[in-house]
């Protein structure tokens, strides 16, 4: 026993045990370090997913609405894309309208359709719409031109043509007010079909409150409605009455909320 007990003293005061308790206390802070390291990762990932489903969760962010868009079961009322700005626009449309003309063949299609920027952003809707597979149940236009493009080139068709879409500047204040009660009364009237939405293409001062907004829409939980041309107001039907919801001011606030790129 003493000669194991002489050789066991020998290895303790040996470099060879110094190394060996050096190694396993190496081993104990590398593996200390690297559960901090993995808690700190699993910390932030909780974290991140608390702000993303908060984020997710916030009835007043885009990044909701977009969402709730894709869910369907909106009334989305789009504001046409790009026109060229001819002060005298809206009297064209009149034109157009009484005498029953076809802008795209007129001599003033640059007043009242889109330009070659308007058709390439109705296009980047359509497509858009495609990608993140966005159903449509009914589309509904105002005659004027560019109402009608946006309709066929964004969402491929018209099911009706409403002269209540028509922007209000573009008529008698009188008549401004009938046309409000007459939109009430056909988007009322819509049946919104699950996981679908409902498009109205028409003009940006429509359902703005300094026209005849408020005539339109019963609930206004977002604010000010006024759009770029592409933008986009998400409409809620509640109990018979219309609450706007949420805005995209241009359709690009839209895309931005939603489409994510591979990280390389």
């Amino acid at each position: 026993m003493k000669k194991i007990d002489i050789l066991i003293n020998k290895f303790i005061k040996s470099s060879y045990f110094k190394l060996l308790i050096f190694f396993f206390i190496f081993v104990v802070f590398a593996d200390s370090i690297n559960n901090l390291h993995d808690k700190k990762a699993n910390i932030k990932l909780k974290f991140d997913n608390i702000i993303l489903n908060k984020a997710n969760n916030n009835k007043n962010s885009d990044l909701y609405w977009a969402n709730k868009v894709i869910e369907g079961g909106y009334i989305l009322h789009f504001r046409h894309t790009q026109r060229e700005k001819w002060n005298d626009a809206t009297a064209f449309d009149a034109l157009e309208l009484q005498k029953k003309l076809t802008a795209e063949k007129e001599s003033f299609i640059k007043a009242t359709c889109l330009t070659e920027q308007g058709v390439e952003e109705a296009k980047l809707i359509n497509k858009f719409f495609n990608i993140l597979d966005i159903k449509i149940s009914e589309v509904i236009s105002s005659p004027s031109c560019r109402a009608r493009m946006t309709s066929q080139i964004a969402f491929g068709k018209i099911d009706k043509i409403s002269n209540s879409l028509l922007h209000r500047t573009a008529m008698t204040p009188k008549q401004g007010t009938i046309m409000a009660k007459q939109l009430k009364k056909l988007v009322l009237d819509l049946n919104i079909e699950k996981g679908k939405n409902i498009i109205l293409s028409g003009h940006g001062g429509t359902i703005e409150d300094n026209y005849d907004g408020k005539k339109f829409i019963d609930i206004n939980k977002y604010g000010n409605l006024e759009r770029d041309e592409g933008g986009f107001v998400i409409i809620e039907k509640v109990n018979n009455k219309l609450i706007a919801v949420h805005k995209f001011k241009r359709f690009s606030n839209f895309i931005n909320q939603i489409i994510e790129f591979p990280v390389n």
